[in-house]
């Protein structure tokens, strides 16, 4: 069965072109002239700039009030004053906050290794994602891209990286475009031989494309997606995956816009590896699980 292509650049360009056009039509056909098109238009991106200002730009700008309201003296104040005069001081103050970033990755790493239960070790340096154990990896994920929020950055900026990332991030939600723990139903055998026959047979299970939201606390969200391309009789459920991560990712920001909230700050992380490996990490972290993330 033929695999899924992604739609190339031309085809999303013509699509675009036809919107525009599409588009200028109608102003054209409502407003005949040129003044009712500058009014037509001032309509049109008043709204949409208050939607993009509250749905994006102020999320982007704002953070939890935790780790604003924190009285940690570790904090460097010239780090957090990028146009300081003193240049030296300034260096010392970012060395210091990378130092405090790593000892509190080391605390949260032996924390981890004292537990019994598998969780994940997000290790920017190397682009890795690994499955471990009491300290030791299972299984080590190659990551093939690797995009972060702009929001993390601005966390490390400001000096409030070791705040946000000091202690592990727990499992609260997730959401997949394939089961956890699939089923493959059998019908009885009618007799020995039919029985003997599905003995020396065994049916190989299904391809299933892995397209996973993990949601943990802090504001964080993790989505991880294979390389290869969707295949034909998987698109269902890719389509069923982006529709509910639509619809959960619109029901939090009209929330947000009735109770006229500041809004949570958008910190994610997308992950692209090999469908097998996407795949055994899904299945193999438990309910609540936790993650280090080493930068």
């Amino acid at each position: 069965m033929s695999d899924f292509k992604p739609i190339s650049k031309q085809v999303k360009r013509s699509l675009a072109s036809r919107i525009f056009g599409f588009a200028g039509k109608m102003i054209n056909f409502l407003a005949p002239n040129r003044f009712l098109k500058i009014f037509a238009a001032l309509l049109f991106m008043l709204p949409l700039s208050i939607i993009l200002h509250y749905l994006v730009l102020q999320p982007v700008k704002q953070f939890p009030d935790s780790i604003l309201a924190s009285n940690d003296s570790g904090i460097v104040p010239g780090v957090l004053t990028p146009d300081h005069e003193n240049a030296e001081w300034l260096e010392r103050g970012q060395r210091w906050n990378e130092l405090k970033v790593q000892y509190e990755t080391t605390k949260t790493l032996l924390q981890l290794a004292r537990g019994d239960s598998i969780y994940l070790v997000l290790d920017l340096r190397d682009s890795t994602l690994n499955l471990a154990l009491k300290g030791v990896k299972l299984r080590r994920c190659r990551l093939s891209r690797l995009q972060i929020s702009q929001s993390i950055s601005v966390l490390k900026e400001k000096g409030l990286l070791a705040y946000w990332a000091g202690e592990p991030f727990t499992l609260q939600s997730e959401w997949a475009s394939m089961e956890k723990n699939p089923l493959q139903i059998k019908e009885a055998p009618k007799d020995t031989l039919e029985a003997l026959k599905y003995l020396a047979e065994p049916v190989p299970p299904p391809v299933q494309d892995v397209h996973v939201s993990l949601r943990f606390d802090r504001h964080l969200i993790i989505h991880i997606n294979q390389v290869q391309p969707t295949s034909w009789h998987n698109v269902d459920k890719r389509l069923s995956y982006e529709l509910d991560w639509l619809f959960i990712s619109l029901s939090e920001k009209i929330q947000q816009l009735k109770s006229r909230s500041r809004g949570k700050p958008a910190l994610w992380i997308h992950l692209d590896m090999n469908r097998d490996d996407a795949l055994a990490v899904y299945r193999a972290i438990p309910d609540h699980a936790r993650l280090a993330i080493i930068f």
